[in-house]
């Protein structure tokens, strides 16, 4: 993935904090995944002294135990345990994705907490693992260090903290390991053992790389070359939390001096969303940054480079062995110059050059602001029937207008369904919105499925508000919405993305209420049209030249008169004022000029509503009051 990050005005910063959901789980649902890109993967085809390996392709070189049917502790609950094997996937509720480890499909290993659910969290604990069945022999070996690739995400650490642990452990007998009845690493007296904690500060829903790659030192247990065997375990405890997988593990000879490259990016992603697509008019103050993991022995100085349009940017820190820092150029202004721009990211040489650089890319623009970039492309949907939408949430630099939005739509989605574009300003926090620009309903054509799939963005104008004024300061949600239906739509999206800048409106919450949600596993390709001027037949043809309901208020009928410029089929959809469809009606083909048609109100409850004309890709929405 490549990315832009631009550093947002203060206004947005309370956006952020109040979009993350640090989510109890005693009170909300959770929520579907997001997860962050590795734009440079952590050393997969290292050129190491691996000394032993395993990619879970022979499932009977691991022995999977719990600790209340192994180990006989009646505290834990029976029946949750590790699974090994190929094809598995987290099924439960609030499904996480599958680990994308080099050799998953050759198999890996996964709790699904989720899956196996279980009553309120405080009434029991889980707590199982898995370990090599036979020892791995380290004769003569000073100096080693554990590798695996991984992914997990964490549920339950909020109000009730430290509730869930991903361990890894080493016994040096095989029999002698860490009291399963503790967690944390300080807590392991046992000699010849040693406990390591994958996420000692995670928090929940805090977003995890897909896959990550952990690395642990363990040459303090190897008493300077004196122990002959080894044998290791993955083992977690918690309360009914998503997944944790596993895949890929090896010990390694550790070097000396061994850094590497994981994500990169282009600003500031504490106090900013990320931008791939930035108008020459919003391009701003923006720092390198780049995440830095220390697998040698030794602590190391060393130099990150950024090279960009002929400029280089340096970053120079130590970091400690063992660990991964994230590192920063000093600020510096986008160039604003329309065009794609590559940005080279490089480590100096050392012990294992592979994973010492990266690449990262963005383009300035003259009207397309995008949190998306148009690389590794895919089609999410929602498998609602329900109301829900897909958006991003952009914050303004510059006073500008916005004409519409860029959707590029997976040709996936039901040709004729009916759905509507708008930009909504963000007030207080993202349940507290005001909408500045809107569409009206429109019908999505198979002419925009294809376009989509050619990779053509579809211009979608405002053509019922008209352009809308987005004032420097303020945070604004993009949003493509799909009405109440059985039809899909589908969006197209990058997965593994570390923006929250992405929200999306459905019935995902707890109760299967519906509000705006953040914390996804994708960033939907819905870009806002910083061009005031573009044509309203980008969404409506022009088919209808002028429609007029009446009477209104109605009572029993309601009448709608029409001009068309060419024959057209004709629907009339009525919507309540929670946009949910009450009545649709198809009146088949009408004849190009003057057209009326009447739909039956007197079934509807008193209150406003709105009707829908539509005409081939025309549309034309009006308000109706029904006494």
């Amino acid at each position: 993935m490549k990315k832009i990050y631009l550093l947002a005005l203060a206004a947005s910063t309370s956006v952020v904090a109040s979009a993350q959901f640090k989510q109890n789980p005693a009170t909300q649902g959770k929520l579907p995944y997001r997860n962050q890109p590795t734009t440079t993967a952590y050393d997969a085809n290292a050129n190491r002294a691996e000394i032993w390996s395993d990619t879970f392709s022979d499932c009977d070189n691991w022995v999977i135990q719990n600790a209340n049917t192994d180990a006989g502790l009646t505290q834990y609950i029976a029946g949750i345990n590790f699974e090994c094997g190929t094809g598995l996937s987290p099924n439960g509720p609030a499904a996480i994705d599958a680990i994308s480890s080099t050799t998953a499909a050759d198999g890996f290993m996964m709790v699904d907490s989720d899956e196996f659910g279980g009553p309120t969290p405080g009434t029991w604990e889980e707590n199982c693992w898995f370990q090599t069945a036979n020892p791995i022999d380290v004769t003569g070996e000073t100096s080693l260090s554990l590798r695996f690739e991984t992914f997990y995400r964490m549920w339950d650490n909020g109000t009730s903290d430290g509730n869930e642990y991903c361990l890894v452990e080493i016994s040096t007998d095989g029999t002698t390991w860490p009291d399963p009845t503790t967690y944390e690493v300080a807590e392991n007296t046992t000699p010849g053992t040693a406990r390591f904690e994958l996420w000692p500060t995670m928090e929940t829903q805090d977003p995890v790389t897909n896959p990550t790659v952990k690395v642990f030192n363990f040459s303090s247990l190897l008493a300077g070359g004196d122990v002959t065997n080894i044998w290791i375990r993955f083992r977690w405890k918690g309360y009914y939390g998503y997944a944790w997988m596993i895949d890929d593990v090896s010990v390694f000879q550790t070097p000396d001096n061994d850094l590497t490259l994981g994500k990169n990016w282009v600003g500031d992603i504490v106090n900013a969303y990320e931008y791939h697509a930035v108008p020459s008019s919003q391009a701003g103050e923006v720092r390198f940054g780049a995440e830095v993991a220390n697998f040698g022995n030794l602590d190391q100085t060393s130099t990150v480079t950024f090279a960009v349009d002929g400029q280089t940017y340096e970053v120079t820190e130590t970091i400690l062995a063992g660990t991964i820092d994230t590192v920063w150029t000093e600020p510096f202004n986008l160039p604003t110059a329309i065009g794609s721009y590559q940005v080279d990211v490089t480590l100096p040489d050392d012990e294992d050059p592979s994973g010492n650089s990266g690449v990262n890319e963005f383009d300035i623009t003259e009207f397309a602001y995008g949190h998306n970039s148009n690389l590794d492309l895919f089609q999410r949907t929602f498998n609602s029937d329900q109301d829900v939408a897909f958006g991003n949430i952009y914050t303004i630099n510059a006073e500008t207008q916005a004409g519409g939005l860029l959707v590029l739509f997976g040709d996936a989605s039901d040709a004729g369904l009916q759905a509507e574009v708008s930009i909504y300003e963000v007030l207080t926090n993202i349940q507290d919105l005001s909408q500045v620009a809107n569409s009206g309903v429109f019908t999505v054509t198979q002419a925009m499925l294809d376009q989509g799939a050619a990779g053509e963005y579809t211009n979608l104008s405002f053509f019922q508000s008209g352009a809308a004024l987005l004032e420097a300061g303020k945070s604004y949600i993009a949003e493509i919405r799909k009405f109440e239906s059985t039809e899909r739509l589908y969006i197209a999206a990058n997965q593994y993305d570390d923006d929250f800048g992405t929200v999306n409106y459905g019935p995902f919450g707890t109760g299967g209420v519906s509000n705006w949600f953040t914390g996804w596993n994708f960033t939907p390709a819905v870009r806002v049209n910083l061009d005031p001027t573009i044509s309203v037949n980008e969404v409506s043809a022009g088919d209808i030249v002028a429609a007029q309901v009446y009477p209104n208020p109605a009572q029993d009928n309601a009448n709608i008169s029409f001009n068309l410029l060419n024959s057209s089929n004709v629907n009339v959809i009525v919507r309540d004022i929670t946009g949910r469809i009450v009545s649709t009606d198809n009146f088949g083909v009408r004849g190009a000029g003057s057209n009326q048609v009447s739909v039956n109100v007197s079934e509807l409850n008193a209150g406003v509503y709105s009707v829908s004309l539509q005409a081939g890709n025309s549309v034309v929405t009006s308000q109706l009051v029904v006494r």
